[in-house]
């Protein structure tokens, strides 16, 4: 069997994942089945070693625009996944401030001290 026509079918799979709104809602099933199929396009990728045939090198040329597609959407993926972080954050420093707004006053304003004994 062609040995980059494995790849390339790894890589569908990957890419058709990724695109699809099957997993939207359950974003850790869409990572582990991300990771999964990175790590073992990976390791194909590894195995593979020149010379290539015609028939190899026109499929690498069509696996480029699908890596670049797939590279694409996992990079929006964690630009997504860190915006939402960030605004977990900020609605907890939010929720603190609500809870306790004098917490991070420093100054000791309305406190009379009486120096006089």
């Amino acid at each position: 069997m062609n040995r980059l026509k494995v790849i390339m079918d790894v890589s569908k799979k990957l890419d058709e994942l990724l695109h699809s709104d099957e997993h939207a809602d359950d974003r850790d099933i869409l990572i582990s089945k991300a990771t999964e199929l990175i790590e073992e396009r990976g390791v194909l990728m590894a195995e593979l070693q020149p010379p290539f045939t015609e028939e190899e090198t026109n499929m690498g040329k069509e696996l480029i625009p699908l890596n670049t597609r797939i590279e694409v959407r996992m990079t929006e993926l964690f630009e997504e996944l860190k915006r939402e972080m960030k605004d977990l954050k900020q609605q907890k420093r939010s929720k603190q401030q609500y809870k306790n707004p004098y917490r991070h006053v420093a100054s000791m304003d309305g406190m009379y001290v009486d120096s006089k004994k």
